[in-house]
């Protein structure tokens, strides 16, 4: 922090890394919060590559996606000294060269040998947890970084298979050199800290499971039958956390406990099960409203028409794709009051940093006009969990006729929800820490099979609109990557069985899970993967060269910080 006030040194990089419950996020809002005293918080830039991510770093947290806009770029870094990533693991080295091209263009300046303007620079997280979705992880080529003959390393890097999606070879040299720029600028992180004072897992058999599972069973070279011998150890600790070998006393006390799991299918159904036991515990009714679709014909330069009748039965039939092939909008949204919820986009991914303006449309119950629209100003990230608090319907919808269901025929108007940390700004007539979600509609392409493209006049694909939808869905059973960075103090249920489909289960889908409770007395596991899975992990070697580097860079840097 001392590096923060005018300094015309050689700027401070820094890797903070450690496992999971460590405190890497606690360490950046105690920074920040300095910071702030110091009356410095201008000079700050925090992102993460998720926005749940992103809202646990209090009241500075914004996605990377947010912070890499070049017409903005002015404000957000013009006088900005130092930025901190968090979630390393998620963060790409494509990212990474966009944000230094952003920077480049805030600061009117180019970036130099330092990279980021000479900006002062933290990336923080846990390298073993979930990769980039969309990119390249940091690790990658780490067993080609150092070598002085740049040339070299580039040729390399565009022969190799990480790069055989691109699509010409222009392109695949274009992205091979925005690579070798960001493996240029983490050659200027010299500091390393690694976190390794458990805060979360207070379970010691628990947490030395984590640790081997981190690594895979690889990071020390040890003889077969002692892998062997930790791999069943660890296994038969798995089993005496399944729900079948669990007492009655600790099923009861984790009734209530959230669910993760990975597939969508057991998550959908699980998570209809507990709203239902919630709804009749408390006698409230399940609010269902089933959402439309209509297949549009988007010109450039027109407005959208409707199609032909043949369109808009294809597009409903639409309705029963999964819901990952359409935006994450689900067919059906269900609403329960009270009931713990997650919010599942990013209304404003800022964050409380610059606030979305967005609106909310209502029905007149006499003439059936709609209102003007009237602004809002709210925040609210992808993986923000909180409580639903009400809901508007519609004027012109009937009223409930009793029983446990109820079926909307129109759209509700927004959704009042209570996040568990708001940081927001508060909206007026509305109690502080709540918010409206309104609902949206998305847009999807659908590839038409060609025995069905004679009934759409030919058209290979098909513009969907499925909407209107709200971005919101049960919070008690969530999956392994919406949890990442979270901490289920009070218990969780895991669902660790392996997928039907073959993919097997990997790294971060096991590791992930496990490390959210603070121990096996908070876990339960509804299903087990069996133990070739632990057996078939496997770590890669460019993040096991990445890891045993970052240590060899924390000795380096206790001797020239002087730490005992």
């Amino acid at each position: 922090m001392k590096y923060l006030p005018e300094y015309n040194g050689p700027p401070l990089r820094v890797i903070v890394i450690g496992p999971p419950g460590t405190g890497k996020t606690v360490v950046v809002n105690a920074a920040l919060r300095h910071v702030n005293s110091w009356g410095l918080s201008h000079a700050v830039r925090c992102g993460s590559y998720t926005g749940k991510a992103a809202q646990l770093i209090r009241k500075k947290g914004r996605t990377l996606s947010s912070l890499n806009n070049k017409k903005e770029a002015k404000v957000e870094f013009e006088s900005a000294k130092c930025f901190l990533v968090d979630e390393l693991s998620m963060t790409s080295l494509d990212m990474l060269d966009k944000l230094r091209e952003t920077v480049e263009v805030g600061k009117s300046r180019p970036s130099g040998a330092d990279g980021f303007s000479g900006m002062h620079m933290a990336l923080i997280g846990d390298p073993c947890q979930f990769q980039c979705i969309d990119g390249l992880p940091l690790h990658k080529f780490a067993l080609l970084v150092g070598r002085p003959d740049a040339p070299a390393l580039l040729k390399k890097i565009m022969n190799s298979k990480a790069l055989e999606k691109s699509r010409t070879p222009a392109t695949r040299r274009k992205r091979a050199e925005a690579i070798v720029r960001s493996l240029t600028l983490l050659q200027t992180f010299k500091d390393v800290v690694i976190l390794d004072e458990q805060k979360r897992v207070q379970d010691a058999e628990w947490n030395e499971m984590l640790g081997r599972m981190r690594f895979c069973y690889h990071h020390t070279h040890v003889p077969k039958d002692q892998r062997d011998y930790w791999i069943k150890r660890d296994y038969a600790l798995l089993e005496s956390c399944l729900i079948k070998n669990a007492s009655k006393e600790k099923c009861n006390s984790l009734r209530d406990a959230p669910m993760i799991a990975t597939r969508n299918a057991t998550r959908m159904v699980v998570g209809n099960m507990r709203m239902v036991d919630y709804a009749k515990r408390n006698g409230k009714p399940i609010i269902r409203y089933t959402n439309t679709a209509d297949d549009m014909i988007l010109r450039k330069g027109e407005s959208s028409k409707p199609a032909t009748s043949i369109h808009k039965i294809l597009a409903q039939l639409l309705l029963e794709l999964p819901d990952k092939y359409c935006n994450g909008r689900p067919k059906r949204f269900t609403y329960c009051e009270g009931y713990r919820s997650v919010l599942n986009d990013n209304g404003a991914v800022e964050l409380g940093h610059v606030s979305t303006v967005s609106s909310v449309q209502s029905h007149d119950s006499e003439s059936s006009r709609q209102f003007p629209r009237r602004p809002f100003t709210f925040t609210q990230a992808n993986g923000v969990t909180g409580t639903t608090v009400s809901i508007a319907l519609d004027d012109r919808e009937p009223p409930h006729k009793g029983g446990l269901y109820w079926d909307l025929e129109y759209a509700p108007a927004y959704i009042l929800f209570r996040p568990d940390d708001p940081f927001h700004e508060s909206l007026a007539g509305l109690p502080d820490g709540i918010f409206m979600v309104f609902p949206e509609k998305t847009t999807f392409a659908y590839n038409v099979p060609t025995a069905m493209r004679r009934f759409v006049q030919g058209r290979k694909t098909l513009s969907v609109i499925r909407g209107p939808c709200f971005a919101i869905s049960q919070a008690m059973v969530g999956s392994d990557y919406t949890w990442q960075g979270s901490t289920a103090y009070k218990g969780a249920h895991l669902d660790l069985a392996q997928p039907r489909d073959g993919v097997p289960l990997k790294l971060p889908n096991v590791y992930v899970m496990c490390s959210r409770v603070p121990g096996r007395a908070f876990c339960l596991i509804l299903r087990l993967f069996p133990i070739e899975v632990l057996k078939n992990l496997r770590i890669d070697k460019d993040l096991l060269h990445f890891l045993n580097r970052l240590e060899e860079l924390q000795a380096t840097t206790l001797k020239r910080h002087t730490v005992a």
